[in-house]
């Protein structure tokens, strides 16, 4: 939410960012001129960053098609258009990347894998399980040379 600052109480407030019934914001990070958000959907982490100059949001394109763990790195300026986020999966150790907010690209990283593991040589999938009237989200490793039977 926004106010203006001479009239802060809640019948000004206007919506800055919104996400869905079945969303959960789960950080938000402050900059000049963007804010980091970061969400879960459907379990999954997505980044949005919101241009407060245009008033845009955008998603950054998460390492894995999003198959990770995000959560954001030590951002101690204010006056930057870089934000450090640390990703971790089943393959792949923490890793820090930092992203241009105004491009959403990464720019710079650095990443730890496990000895004698190529994380290229694994997939992992998302999929979902039905449990009742409920959908489990299920997380599937598995390597490269192996296939899923049909059912």
């Amino acid at each position: 939410m926004r106010a203006p600052s001479a009239l802060p109480s809640s019948k000004n407030w206007k919506p800055l960012l919104c996400v869905a019934d079945d969303e959960r914001i789960e950080d938000v990070e402050m900059f000049r001129d963007y804010i980091m958000v970061s969400v879960k959907r459907q379990g999954r982490p997505v980044v949005i960053i919101h241009n407060r100059v245009s008033k845009s949001n955008s998603e950054l394109p998460l390492p894995n098609g999003g198959n990770c763990v995000v959560r954001p790195d030590s951002n101690p300026q204010f006056d930057t258009s870089t934000v450090r986020l640390c990703f971790s999966s089943p393959v792949h150790l923490e890793s820090t990347i930092e992203y241009n907010m105004a491009t959403q690209t990464p720019h710079k990283s650095w990443t730890s894998t496990p000895l004698h593991i190529n994380p290229d040589d694994y997939v992992i999938q998302h999929e979902r399980a039905s449990s009742d009237r409920l959908q489990v989200p299920v997380t599937l490793i598995r390597h490269k040379s192996i296939s899923l039977a049909s059912q």
